[in-house]
Formats: C-alpha cells, sequence, structure tokens
C-alpha cells in the first residue's frame, strides 16, 4: 500500500472516529439537558456548548491526523462518524433511557 493511500485511510478512520466522539458528547449534552429539565436561557446555553464541545472535538482530530489541514477527505469523514452515531450507536442510550423512565412509572 502506498504512502498515500496509508495516510487517507488513516485520516478517514480518525476523522471518522472524531465525528463519532462528537455524536456521543452531543447525546450526553442532550441527556443532561433532559434530566436537569433545563428551559430558557439554560438549554440554549448547554445547546451551544455542546456544538462547541463538537466542533473543539473536529479540530483536535483534524490536527492530529492531518496537522489540521480542513480537507475534504477529512470533513466527509467526520460526517459520515456523525452519521454512524446516529445510525448504530445512539439508539443504545435511548433504549436505555427508556427502560429507566418505564422503571421509575413502575415504582
Amino acid at each position: 500500500m502506498s504512502n498515500l493511500v496509508s495516510s487517507q485511510l488513516l485520516i478517514f478512520f480518525v476523522m471518522a472516529a472524531g465525528g463519532i466522539a462528537a455524536g456521543l458528547c452531543m447525546e450526553v449534552f442532550r441527556l443532561f439537558i433532559k434530566v436537569r429539565k433545563l428551559k430558557g436561557i439554560r438549554e440554549k446555553a448547554a445547546e451551544i456548548l455542546s456544538y462547541a464541545m463538537a466542533g473543539v472535538l473536529a479540530g483536535e482530530f483534524s490536527y492530529f491526523c492531518d496537522n489540521g489541514k480542513i480537507t475534504l477527505t477529512g470533513t466527509a469523514s467526520f460526517l459520515i462518524g456523525l452519521w454512524l452515531w446516529k445510525r448504530l450507536f445512539c439508539g443504545i442510550l435511548t433504549l436505555t433511557e427508556a427502560e429507566n423512565g418505564e422503571e421509575e412509572r413502575r415504582s
């Protein structure tokens, strides 16, 4: 495998992992808002903080794999990671959340 292909694969997998990590952080913030029952300005501040955290993660992962260059491959890989989070892993937290809600209703 040539150096170009191996570097592109590294960028793809690292940025996809960054997208998954950003999705996890955004989901944790969403659950925090829901558990704390934040409303109004506090809810909006927490949402803005979650998007800022996703941006910081994108920058850090980009810096790690490609010295901070913003490329089409890196951006697409990050978005694929976010999509993978929503498609594959987001349901795990939602399922756990639904089970906790059913247990609270029973007691």
